[in-house]
């Protein structure tokens, strides 16, 4: 077995837990405890219409259509490869057990290339909803394995 292939075999486990968008709530204040919901804000970190607030709006729609939650909302906060969005999430939602972010994987390299004040460690993962693959193109040269 060359050096490349097992580099790739060693790496893709590694590579594919960083794969998964996530669904995020804000924990609920010291003290809360109903469980029931009877609103709640998806926060799709992105524009009207692309991934993320497609899949806000499938959220919202299956939720109030199946009784779940009686009124959704999603508010759509663009930007900075959705940065924005979680600093404003993380920040303006801090405690609100009716809020929810969409996130995934372009997430994680915005917060760092944005040098964001905020962290996904600020919020709580609770769901998987989809998945995607993701592609890292490198110069052959680049590569130093084992």
């Amino acid at each position: 077995m060359s050096g490349l292939s097992r580099c790739r075999r060693l790496a893709a486990p590694r590579a594919i837990a960083l794969l998964i968008p996530l669904v995020s709530f804000a924990p609920p204040a010291v003290g809360a405890t109903d469980p029931t919901l009877e609103r709640l804000t998806v926060i799709a970190p992105g524009s009207l219409g692309g991934g993320w607030d497609q899949t806000a709006r499938a959220m919202q729609e299956v939720l109030t259509r199946t009784g779940l939650v009686p009124q959704v909302e999603v508010a759509n906060s663009p930007g900075a490869g959705g940065a924005i969005g979680l600093a404003e999430f993380v920040n303006a939602r801090r405690g609100d057990g009716n809020a929810l972010l969409v996130g995934g994987l372009v997430m994680v390299s915005a917060v760092r290339a944005n040098k964001a004040a905020v962290s996904l460690a600020q919020a709580t993962p609770i769901a998987r909803l989809t998945g995607d693959y993701e592609v890292i193109a490198v110069p052959a040269g680049s590569i130093r394995c084992c």
